[in-house]
């Protein structure tokens, strides 16, 4: 038969061409952080670079530009294009669906509304209808997502 090769992640592109040159993250165990791309490469508060910049799996904050900081589930990668940052949150697939569903539907949405928009997401994931390489953002021509 099929061996189960584990949940099925969603990478979610954060911010899409709204990121500042600056990104403030609280990491979990990795604290609060201040990442800017510099050369291709991340740059942390103590100007170490890394091709990748990852929390770990559990949950993370973002500094808006407002100042309010906003959690995401998952993990956030961060790698650097030049002088720009990219943002990925990576999360599974059920999380994915889950906050997608709460955020178009609002609180108070009827249990079955939920599973069908649920099941919208789960697609547009799977079957990368969002972006030209395959992962949705988190702005609301993808679906609403936070």
């Amino acid at each position: 038969m099929f061996a189960d090769a584990g949940p099925t992640i969603a990478t979610v592109h954060l911010l899409e061409g709204r990121i500042p040159p600056v990104v403030h993250v609280d990491g979990g165990t990795r604290g609060r952080v201040s990442l800017r791309a510099r050369g291709g490469r991340v740059l942390d508060d103590a100007g170490i670079p890394s091709a990748v910049w990852e929390t770990e799996d559990g949950g993370f904050r973002l500094q808006l530009a407002s100042g309010r900081w906003r959690a995401y589930p998952g993990r956030l990668r961060v790698t650097a294009h030049g002088t720009t940052l990219e943002l990925e949150n990576l999360l599974p697939l059920e999380a994915y669906a889950a906050v997608v569903a709460r955020s178009e539907l609002g609180p108070g949405a009827p249990r079955a509304a939920l599973a069908a928009q649920a099941v919208l997401a789960r697609t547009l994931v799977l079957h990368g209808a969002a972006h030209p390489d395959g992962h949705p953002c988190d702005r609301a021509h993808c679906m609403t997502y936070g």
